[in-house]
């Protein structure tokens, strides 16, 4: 399993952070997305077969891309 926290700059109220839950949320093998609105943090666990290019073409693909990662 894998898992990824990074920002994403454009969330800026709970509807976002649905929109990010249920489209990451879409892709076969994600099995957890936390969404923190004040941070703008996001935390992604995915397995076999999600890949890390799956998610974050979904996120960029629905208005949201992602930033950097964090440690």
């Amino acid at each position: 399993m894998w898992s990824k926290t990074f920002k994403v700059v454009d969330i800026c109220c709970n509807n976002c952070v649905q929109i990010v839950k249920y489209q990451v949320g879409q892709v076969d093998g994600v099995t957890g997305v936390e969404v923190d609105v004040r941070t703008k943090k996001v935390t992604v666990q995915w397995r076999t077969p999600a890949t890390w290019q799956q998610i974050g073409s979904r996120l960029e693909e629905s208005g949201y891309p992602p930033g950097p990662e964090l440690l």
